[in-house]
């Protein structure tokens, strides 16, 4: 009787975290397209979208925890000093993949571009305005509160942290259809994959979501980073996809570790 409790109170959980996340994301990115507010609104309209999945994991973490509730999913934001080598792959591994898919564009008849010369203190400075943005103002802090900070405690208790993975990674893929229509179908092949490379990370941590946070920015941020110093790659097909199905690659290999002993974080 606890255990059915305790799942159905995880997923109503589920549910309700969805309802919010898409309501204030898609309902801001509606009044957008449809009002045409003035910069400043649209601006701040723009926010709210990228911030709705982490804005409806806080709402959710209070209604069902109160405000102590919302301070442990905040509290899960620390940066783990005690897992230097957690944060290492965190931010290196988006960058690694990114740096192997370039030479595979010529399997696809790419030709290999030359670089743009960029000198290392601008490169370093480039790439840390993109990172900053992404883990700032987008997908980390913006987006990893909610899908790893509720649905995935919420939805592994349930259903096991592979299924959990597989199911947020589709839910996050959805989210973005306002943004990116039927390129979402392509799109979701990196929300899942990086869905259960997350997982196995908040897991093997204990709850820490500023490695998922680092990540999903390090991996946002490579992308036009490489558009930068090769504009040849800008607006290729090619090379974002062997991006995601090198992310696949990792997701296939981490899924044997997903729910090792003591590596699952129940609700």
């Amino acid at each position: 009787m606890a255990a059915d409790t305790a799942g159905s109170l995880a997923l109503r959980k589920v549910w309700t975290y969805l309802a919010f996340a898409f309501g204030i994301s898609w309902g801001a990115y509606a009044i957008r397209r449809i009002v045409s507010p003035d910069p400043a609104l649209d601006e701040s309209l723009r926010l709210i979208v990228k911030f709705g999945p982490s804005l409806a994991g806080i709402v959710v973490a209070t209604l069902f925890g109160g405000a102590r509730g919302a301070l442990n999913l905040l509290r899960q934001l620390r940066i783990p000093v005690r897992h230097p080598g957690w944060t290492a792959l965190a931010f290196g591994l988006p960058l690694i993949l990114v740096l192997v898919a370039l030479p595979l564009r010529s399997v696809f008849g790419s030709p290999l571009s030359p670089f743009s010369p960029m000198p290392i203190a601008e490169g370093v400075l480039v790439f840390g305005s993109l990172l900053a943005t992404r883990f700032f103002l987008g997908g980390g802090l913006g987006e990893e509160l909610g899908w790893r900070g509720v649905m995935l405690p919420a939805l592994q208790g349930k259903v096991g942290a592979l299924r959990a993975s597989v199911l947020i990674g589709l839910a996050h893929g959805a989210w973005h259809i306002p943004a990116y229509g039927v390129g979402v179908l392509f799109l979701t092949l990196f929300t899942v994959s990086g869905s259960m490379v997350f997982t196995w990370m908040y897991n093997r941590t204990q709850g820490n979501l500023f490695l998922p946070a680092l990540m999903h920015a390090t991996a946002n941020a490579s992308l036009p980073f490489v558009e930068r110093v090769i504009p040849a790659v800008d607006g290729e097909l090619a090379f974002p996809l062997l991006v995601f199905l090198l992310w696949a690659a990792v997701a296939v290999a981490v899924v044997p570790r997903l729910e090792g002993p003591g590596e699952r974080v129940t609700p």
